[in-house]
């Protein structure tokens, strides 16, 4: 008897949630055991598939604005049974000098 993926099975590891990223690009990190494959949407946007590497399915995401952001993770296990995954995080590019004394340099 084929096994049937729980919520449990698929999780995005990296970034965590509510994490504030500081950098200028972002490696979505999902574990998803049974998965196919596996895709993401950022923002409610386009479903943008991942690449499998490492035990791990990964997105590469760059030149995002600053605020708040949202991932939903997809996947589709061998058996055709789809699970999905969101979670929230904000993008603050400016390093913590700049945030201490309030200057932005240009």
């Amino acid at each position: 008897m084929k096994r049937t993926p729980s919520v449990m099975d698929m999780e995005v590891e990296s970034p965590e949630e509510g994490e504030l990223i500081t950098r200028s690009h972002c490696s979505f990190r999902i574990s998803a055991d049974e998965a196919k494959e596996v895709s993401v949407s950022i923002d409610s946007g386009p479903w943008r598939p991942c690449r499998p590497q490492a035990g791990f399915w990964w997105y590469d995401w760059a030149r995002f604005a600053d605020g708040r952001h949202a991932v939903e993770a997809m996947m589709r296990a061998h058996d055709g049974n789809v699970r999905s995954v969101a979670r929230l995080f904000w993008v603050d590019r400016l390093d913590a000098p700049q945030r201490a004394t309030g200057s932005v340099l240009s």
